[in-house]
């Protein structure tokens, strides 16, 4: 889970320079969790990988607080849509899209209430 958190604000962060972006940003994160994950065993690289989809948010719509918030529902709804999503594809996009769009409606009802 710490891997996690690291690889998504470490996307965070590097989307902020701006001849970087965050699409870059998570390439460049994900060939380094990769490069890790050769002599790490026990690093998941998949769901690291995933954690950067997180962290591509814009740091206009995100702060870092919801960003954590975001990776740890990314990583709740990595393990549990794990099963259902098996061999079919789409599992780290829509598991971050669970994630950073659970922040936006929780922020609303914050705000609503």
């Amino acid at each position: 889970m710490v891997y996690s958190l690291f690889a998504s604000l470490l996307t965070y962060e590097l989307s902020k320079v701006s001849f970087i972006g965050p699409i870059r940003s998570s390439s460049l994160v994900g060939i380094l969790i990769y490069l890790i994950s050769l002599y790490l065993d026990f690093l998941n690289s998949s769901i690291l990988f995933g954690a950067t989809f997180v962290g591509m948010c814009s740091s206009n719509k995100v702060n870092r607080i919801e960003l954590v918030i975001a990776t740890i529902i990314y990583l709740f709804a990595f393990s549990v849509m794990e099963r259902y999503f098996s061999g079919v594809g789409g599992l780290l996009g829509m598991s971050s899209f669970v994630g950073v769009c659970t922040v936006f409606i929780l922020r609303g009802l914050h705000r609503k209430f």
